[in-house]
C-alpha cells in the first residue's frame, strides 16, 4: 500500500510570494506626508514587525504608493490624528501601524466628519 501524503499545509513553492517590506521608503512616504507627526527615529525588530504584518495582510497594500495614499489621506481627512484635538495627542508611525489602530485609520474612525473614507 502507498503511504497517504497527510501533510496539511501548502508546499512552500504552491505560496504565494509576498515583496518585501520596503521599510525605508514606506517610511520616508510617512515623513514626507505627515512632516508634523513625530519622526521615526528607531526602527527596531518590534516595529518592523508591525509594518510587515500590515503590509502582508493585502496584497494591495504590498505597494509603497498604497502607503503614500495612506499618508497623504491621513494628513487631509484625518485632524485628529495629526494633533487637532483636545490634548493635541498626534499619531506616529508606529501608532498608524498596530493592528487595532490600523483598522479605525482605514475604516475612517478618526477622520473629519462628512470626508469619504
Amino acid at each position: 500500500k502507498e503511504k497517504e501524503n497527510t501533510t496539511l499545509s501548502p508546499s512552500v513553492s504552491a505560496l504565494p510570494t509576498v515583496p518585501n517590506c520596503p521599510h525605508q521608503e514606506i517610511i520616508a512616504a510617512y515623513h514626507k506626508y505627515l512632516p508634523t507627526l513625530p519622526q521615526v527615529r528607531v526602527w527596531n525588530d518590534s516595529r518592523k514587525k508591525k509594518l510587515v504584518a500590515r503590509w502582508r495582510e493585502e496584497t494591495a497594500r504590498q505597494n509603497v504608493d498604497w502607503w503614500r495614499d495612506l499618508f497623504s489621506w491621513i494628513a487631509s481627512c484625518n485632524p485628529h490624528l495629526i494633533g487637532d484635538n483636545e490634548r493635541q495627542w498626534t499619531a506616529d508611525l508606529e501608532w498608524i501601524v498596530t493592528a487595532n489602530n490600523f483598522i479605525k485609520v482605514i475604516e475612517g474612525k478618526c477622520q473629519r466628519k462628512g470626508e469619504d473614507a
